[in-house]
């Protein structure tokens, strides 16, 4: 057995200046992951355990909590400020054989509020 394994992996994702909320697409398929997103020196994303709850008793076993939902879901944040421009996506892997997909999207801008403008019809004389 490979006694010197990982159990964490990193990822840096570049978000640029934009502002606006950012969503975290995840998929642990069977075998449970733990998706972490960092921010500006925070923890903004942390879907606890996500995969079949029949790992349960290995997570435990490791001192881990149990599966917390289903491997494949969202999550996001909302990135306030145009710096720092990048995040680092971590992914807790403590059972063999497991394999996972992510994207964390660009910050999409959140709606600015537009002036409220009133029309009314003057008939032309």
């Amino acid at each position: 057995s490979d006694v010197c394994s990982s159990d964490l992996f990193y990822y840096n994702v570049e978000l640029g200046v934009d502002t606006g909320t950012v969503v975290l697409n995840y998929d642990a398929f069977s075998i449970p992951d733990r998706f972490i997103v960092y921010w500006d020196n925070q923890e903004v994303i942390n879907t606890g355990f996500r995969g079949d709850s029949s790992y349960n008793s290995e997570l435990n076993s490791l001192g881990y909590p149990n599966v917390s939902g289903p491997g494949n879901g969202t999550s996001s944040f909302v990135k306030s400020s145009s710096t720092p421009t990048l995040a680092v996506v971590y992914i807790l892997a403590p059972l063999s054989g497991t394999a996972w997909d992510f994207t964390l999207d660009c910050p999409i801008p959140l709606p600015t509020p537009t002036p409220t403008v009133t029309h009314s019809s003057t008939p032309f004389i």
